[in-house]
């Protein structure tokens, strides 16, 4: 057991050596050691001598310092570009992009998106009925995303009491390829302004149902992609702009 927190530890160790070295030199690739530290988390389940819980905890932390390593790369300039960019829902304007929401109302006001001035965004008002709302995304969204290795959305959450499980909450994102599924939780609760989520395309803090046995199964044909909206029990507010897929260049 004491192997599975000393390698929780040296997560957490890494992602401050990490944020330190790429302060220093511009020239530490972030994604690369998190890559090396889940080559890691691998070796250590195919092992199986460590409870699934332990290692399902282990890659939810990895999984959230890959959201850290995202935006810091920003900062420090060594964000790399996309070469492979996907479908995307920006919200111009009034428009929703054939987005729909369940249950609640769905409106774009036209102005007060991510980018500020005149750039929309999909609001919503979920109505206190003890169920979880979510986003439900055009068709334009639905085929294989394998070829994409992360997904990106801008989100905010106000009012109402945060909480993870029940009235019928299925994960922050929810994918569904027929009958398999897949969801991945952010963790938190999305600031009452614009935030920003990185969810990695990989197996890393998915939780599978439906049969899948890999996230790949699901990822070969999205039929259903929907992202919560409804983070706080009683009546809230949220807001969604900017959600797109995207690689990385090589």
């Amino acid at each position: 057991m004491r192997w599975v927190f000393a390698l929780a530890f040296l997560l957490a160790f890494s992602c401050g050596v990490m944020a330190y070295g790429a302060w220093q030199q511009d020239s530490l690739d972030l994604t690369a050691e998190l890559d090396r530290l889940e080559k890691a988390i691998g070796r250590a389940e195919e092992s199986k001598a460590a409870d699934p819980r332990f290692l399902a905890d282990l890659k939810a932390i990895l999984a959230n310092l890959r959201q850290c390593a995202g935006p810091s790369e920003t900062q420090w300039g060594k964000y790399t570009p996309l070469s492979t960019a996907g479908p995307a829902s920006s919200f111009p304007g009034t428009d929703t992009d054939g987005w729909t929401v369940s249950p609640g109302r769905l409106h774009n006001p036209g102005s007060g998106g991510y980018d500020g001035g005149s750039d929309g965004y999909l609001k919503v008002v979920c109505p206190s009925d003890g169920l979880t709302s979510y986003f439900i995304a055009p068709a334009k969204f639905h085929g294989p995303w394998l070829p994409y290795e992360e997904l990106r959305v801008k989100i905010f959450s106000q009012n109402g009491q945060y909480y993870q499980r029940g009235w019928g909450s299925k994960g922050d994102i929810f994918l569904a390829n027929g009958t398999k599924t897949a969801s991945f939780d952010f963790g938190r609760r999305p600031n009452t302004n614009w935030d920003s989520f990185v969810i990695p395309l990989s197996g890393l803090g998915w939780t599978l149902g439906g049969g899948a046995k890999t996230l790949d199964e699901v990822l070969a044909n999205i039929t259903s992609f929907e992202i919560r909206a409804e983070h706080g029990s009683g009546g809230t507010t949220t807001g969604l702009d900017d959600v797109e897929l995207a690689a990385r260049e090589r």
